[in-house]
């Protein structure tokens, strides 16, 4: 009995000890047709050499620093919700703008920001950690022609405070320790998609609730067997 108990608060209590994540899948997509404006850009930074900066929001607008181009702004939860995004599990795509000559970037980490109406934060920033020597991206072909996917995680607790209101935003940065290295040409650039595409269709998450009354029901059952247990004797 002890052994059931133990496994069903398991069960409630794990699924909201770990913090989400962000995952490079080392996948490269072809996505032609995603230039600016068809997308649910985030980001967007160009600069010489390195690139770094943020959008993040202020409770009225959306506060653009360093390289951050004017393409990029911050989504709310409810335009994420309007393409199918609301579960556990998204993906943000990296998309390149860089001449022939340039064979690769080099990305370190980044941050995505979780952000209730009134810019405030809803929980931890998650955090991309690229490997010591940075992540190096190959070249790209130009803004909407191809993107390498990340899939950012979300635990049950993160997803339903971040969902469970449609004005929250979503932000992100780069800092200046953290620069997107040997860039020399356009904007590169992160928007956001499900895990199937640029668009459509999230994974659905279950509800802190639904975990619940599944260990109360995994309980009954146990007490259920030791009773039948004892009847039996």
């Amino acid at each position: 009995m002890r052994m059931v108990l133990a496994m069903a608060l398991s069960a409630v209590f794990s699924t909201n000890a770990f913090a989400g994540s962000i995952t490079y899948t080392g996948t490269n997509v072809d996505l032609n047709g995603t230039g600016f404006g068809n997308v649910l850009n985030v980001l967007s930074v160009q600069n010489d050499r390195s690139e770094y900066g943020s959008v993040l929001w202020n409770g009225a607008a959306d506060v653009l620093t360093d390289h951050a181009t004017n393409t990029s702004q911050t989504q709310t939860a409810a335009v994420l919700q309007s393409i199918g995004i609301g579960g556990s599990k998204f993906n943000i795509y990296f998309n390149g703008n860089e001449p022939g000559n340039a064979s690769s970037v080099l990305l370190r980490d980044f941050s995505m920001h979780f952000l209730a109406a009134d810019g405030t934060s809803l929980f931890d920033a998650l955090v991309y950690t690229a490997p010591i020597d940075g992540l190096e991206i190959s070249d790209f072909g130009g803004t909407g022609q191809a993107g390498w996917v990340f899939e950012v995680a979300l635990t049950p607790d993160e997803s339903a405070m971040f969902f469970g209101n449609g004005t929250n935003r979503l932000g992100m940065s780069i800092s200046a320790d953290q620069a997107i290295g040997d860039v020399a040409g356009g904007a590169e650039n992160f928007f956001i998609g499900s895990i199937d595409g640029p668009s459509g269709g999230g994974e659905p998450t279950p509800e802190p609730a639904s975990i619940a009354v599944w260990a109360v029901g995994a309980l009954a059952v146990g007490f259920g067997a030791r009773r039948r247990g004892r009847t039996q004797v």
